[in-house]
């Protein structure tokens, strides 16, 4: 397998659009590894950091694991157009193990473009 081909064992639950419980200001992305021998590495990132909070925000998927992270929009008045954010879910193979976040940074900068989704 290839880093190109990453992208088809990973699933997203919503797939496209998060929805905010009204008067909770959270939601929830749960990110699956569906590949059955391969580690995934993540990280969520958002074009408004200073509105959301994310939890686990990055980590290590096993092969056939999951994850639900937890999205909690913080109301921030110097923030226009928060309405409009957007996220992006970053992935790649890694031999690291889940308990090994540690190392995550180490990971990421070693990476080149070809190999993050």
């Amino acid at each position: 397998m290839s880093a190109t081909d990453v992208g088809q064992f990973v699933a997203l639950d919503p797939p496209q659009v998060i929805t905010f419980v009204t008067g909770e200001n959270m939601g929830h992305l749960e990110i699956a590894n569906t590949s059955p021998t391969k580690n995934i590495a993540f990280k969520i990132r958002t074009t408004q950091p200073l509105c959301y909070v994310v939890k686990p925000n990055a980590g290590i998927i096993e092969a056939m694991g999951k994850i639900k992270a937890e999205i909690n929009f913080v109301p921030n008045e110097a923030v226009k157009n928060a309405d409009q954010s957007k996220f992006q879910v970053q992935f790649a193979y890694t031999e690291l193990k889940s308990t090994e976040t540690d190392q995550l940074a180490n990971l990421y900068s070693m990476l080149t473009k070809q190999q993050i989704q």
